[in-house]
């Protein structure tokens, strides 16, 4: 369990990615669980349009966050086509969520940082990364 949280550690150590995402938080600070030092410790990712506290224990995000803004989501909106989904490398192989994860789970993959929510094709496709993804009831990632 050690090494889980060592690898966590390492991969929030601060980047230039990292030091952008602190733009996509409120107030500048990013979420918090309620218990840092337990066995659920986590790794800040900062993608493009979006961040997410991962937990390799779990191999799934705890939270996400995204500044969202107006002429942003009218971008959104004029986007057509989805990405597919993928794993993602930033993450050590023994601490992510895999494709076959999926497969005859049960479960349907639900974006915590929505793809609808991206202004163009490349932030778009970084919320198909796995580690934006959890599991969820089939009904509730179809229609309204």
């Amino acid at each position: 369990m050690k090494l889980v949280c060592l690898l966590a550690t390492l991969l929030a150590l601060p980047t230039a990615a990292q030091a952008e995402c602190v733009d996509l938080f409120a107030n500048g600070a990013a979420p918090t669980t309620p218990h840092p030092t337990s066995l659920l410790c986590s790794a800040r990712l900062c993608s493009a349009a979006f961040a997410i506290g991962y937990s390799g224990q779990m191999k799934e995000s705890l939270w996400s966050a995204e500044h969202l803004t107006e002429e942003a989501v009218e971008q959104a909106r004029t986007l057509q086509g989805r990405s597919g989904f993928y794993e993602d490398t930033r993450i050590p192989v023994s601490d992510r969520a895999e494709l076959y994860d999926y497969k005859r789970s049960g479960w349907s993959r639900g974006h915590l940082s929505p793809s609808g929510d991206t202004p163009t094709r490349e932030t778009r496709a970084e919320t198909f990364a796995l580690s934006n993804i959890v599991p969820q009831a089939a009904s509730l990632n179809s229609g309204a």
